[in-house]
């Protein structure tokens, strides 16, 4: 209900304000963290080294104002009175305090209509002076900004690119550019344009993308790629990594290939001379824009970085490891040399950091076990207890990627599944809970007999469950994923050889996982055993333990588990994910026998009633089962 409330509140605002392009973000945001106190953070460090790389190049000294001109006599003698006691007052204080100079404030606002442009470009800029600033909601504060947004927004019609890009400076400087209409006003603009934008105006569009992190609906993203492909060969590694921070914060993967392949190759020459800053923006797009396609040149990429790893900050060092996330590629020696700088460097890296570490770990099924531990005794420290109060969702990730390695400290998880904490970082609305929360309490439930603390609510881990569920298709439907279809072959074959529909189920036996299981059972003989009506009722967010008359009876069950190209380790040789192993292990826990089918297999299952017949045959003589034939390679990386 929290979930809902947040957001008709924030629909209410959007019909009643014009400066609704980006309230319900902020509203939700701000209702949530630090940031609604009293007063703004410091400039992001990101944002602020791509600022000072333009700032400092000559190749974008006209997009910016000249500092000599702003403070120089010839500019201030022409101002208005109003105007020069603002700035007195601004270069007075160390944080602008306008809540006390109401009189200051009511002056501006009684003679906005006389304001020259020159006026409200000195205003608006001495709005960037003091180090602190109230927040952008502060009553006399709010006034001022919404009147230099205003007059931005009616003057920019006859401003030139360049004039524009100036003006929006400021607009960051004074940490207003996500409340501005006048910065989104740009934004939009320049997407109508983009074109038409030279090179420098491109990369000048793509920093103030990047601050805004969203791109206006009507906007098709393919836009930015064009832009992309048609400046891409005169563009250097550096302002390649600013376009690479727009996609990201946009969340806008780079789609062509060819594309991503130039903008790697061309940021590996400078690989040792590059900002670290710069590295985490790039891993970050090659991770948000990774596919099969481009798992080589992102493995390229981070073999490039290794011998960087000493000279990089942690974040960067992480960003480059986990990039094989999306890829499914592993970089072993990548890893590992990471793995080394944060465990020297523990007490310096940011729980989220450790989690996302943890993530690549068990995600390829590297040994990590000293390093969990390591990371337990440092959960435990007050520094940390501080962390976990501000990011307190990284926690049970971090527990459940331990559990993948079968570790389980009591005391973490007791405090992970506390009411009052899940309540503060969650809320009621259970949509908000992670799928690794109910993949934690199912790892308790069936690993950890004698665990006796909190547990996830049993209604929440059912909506949990049902809200990530893979839900399987009626086989009436023809159109469905490459999973699903390679679900349904496996299926076919299983039904020809076990002797009809009856005798098999299709269902998630673990329902917290991604993934679909072909039940059958067999009885002492080897002979197939009706599938009960029990065990096909069970819903399918419920978890499917075998029936309790089949196993008094001898029976034994199995569970052909189908492998996507998503559960496998692509530069390896049909060497399943962490994830899958953990699968398999809980499924033996069960009482399953687990047989798994790769994506090769799968491809070579014979289609003749003939073989079909000899495959069945050599099924009952071999239950431990080689079921299926080998097939050609999976490797379909290197």
């Amino acid at each position: 209900m929290f979930g809902l409330y947040i957001k008709m509140l924030g629909r209410s605002l959007m019909k009643r304000t014009k400066y609704s392009h980006l309230q319900l973000r902020n509203f939700c945001r701000n209702a949530s963290t630090p940031s609604s106190t009293t007063k703004l953070y410091k400039l992001s460090v990101e944002n602020n080294s791509a600022y000072n790389y333009l700032k400092s190049s000559p190749e974008y000294i006209e997009t910016f104002f000249d500092p000599t001109l702003l403070n120089s006599a010839e500019t201030w003698k022409n101002l208005k009175p109003v105007i020069i006691e603002f700035r007195d007052f601004a270069l007075r204080k160390a944080e602008l305090e306008l809540d006390f100079n109401i009189e200051l404030v009511n002056s501006i606002i009684s003679q906005k209509s006389t304001f020259t442009e020159e006026d409200v470009r000195m205003l608006l800029y001495l709005t960037t002076l003091p180090a602190q600033l109230p927040h952008p909601h502060a009553p006399n504060f709010e006034q001022i900004w919404k009147l230099l947004d205003d007059e931005c927004s009616h003057r920019a019609h006859s401003w030139t690119y360049n004039y524009y890009f100036a003006m929006g400076e400021f607009w960051y400087l004074n940490r207003l550019h996500s409340y501005s209409l006048f910065h989104w006003q740009l934004i939009k603009k320049m997407f109508r344009k983009c074109d038409k934008l030279t090179k420098t105006e491109f990369i000048r569009f793509m920093f103030h993308l990047n601050l805004v992190r969203q791109i206006p609906k009507s906007i098709n993203t393919y836009e930015l790629e064009h832009c992309l492909s048609q400046h891409i060969d005169s563009l250097v590694a550096e302002e390649l990594a600013i376009t690479a921070m727009a996609f990201f914060k946009t969340e806008t993967p780079i789609r062509e290939s060819i594309l991503l392949t130039k903008m790697i190759e061309k940021v590996i020459t400078k690989a040792a001379e590059l900002d670290p800053i710069f590295i985490a923006a790039l891993a970050k797009t090659g991770r948000l824009s990774g596919r099969a396609k481009t798992g080589a040149i992102l493995y390229s990429f981070q073999e490039a970085f290794i011998p960087q790893v000493d000279r990089l900050s942690l974040p960067a060092c992480i960003h480059l490891a986990i990039i094989g996330t999306r890829t499914q590629v592993l970089h072993e020696s990548l890893v590992l040399t990471v793995l080394k700088k944060v465990e020297e460097n523990l007490s310096k890296t940011r729980i989220k950091e450790i989690e996302r570490l943890l993530l690549i770990l068990t995600m390829f099924d590297i040994n990590c076990d000293s390093f969990c531990y390591k990371v337990i005794e440092d959960l435990k420290t007050a520094e940390r207890n501080t962390e976990i109060e501000i990011f307190g969702r990284s926690l049970p990730a971090i527990l459940y990627y331990m559990s993948l390695r079968l570790i389980f400290p009591y005391d973490l998880i007791n405090k992970a599944f506390d009411k009052e904490f899940m309540l503060k970082h969650y809320g009621k609305n259970t949509q908000r809970y992670q799928r690794e929360l109910a993949c934690l309490d199912y790892s308790i439930e069936l690993e950890c007999p004698d665990y006796e603390g909190n547990r996830l609510n049993p209604k929440t881990r059912k909506s949990v469950v049902k809200f990530n569920l893979l839900w399987l298709w009626p086989e009436s439907k023809e159109k469905v994923s490459a999973y699903e279809h390679a679900v349904r072959t496996v299926s076919h074959y299983v039904r020809e050889i076990v002797g009809g529909k009856e005798f098999i189920h299709t269902c998630n036996i673990l329902p917290q996982f991604l993934s679909a299981e072909i039940v059958f059972f067999l009885d002492k003989n080897k002979r197939p055993v009706k599938v009960p009506e029990s065990f096909c009722k069970i819903e399918n967010f419920e978890l499917k333990p075998i029936p309790t008359e089949l196993m008094s009876g001898g029976v034994s069950a199995h569970a052909v588990y189908v492998c996507g190209h998503n559960a496998i380790v692509r530069n390896r040789e049909r060497t399943i994910l962490g994830q899958v192993k953990v699968q398999k292990r809980q499924l033996e826990k069960l009482g399953y026998e687990v047989h798994l089918v790769f994506p090769d297999q799968i491809s070579s299952l014979p289609n003749e009633p003939q073989e079909k017949r000899k495959a069945r045959d050599e099924f009952f003589r071999n239950i431990v089962f080689d079921l299926f034939p080998p097939g050609p390679s999976c490797n379909e990386f290197l």
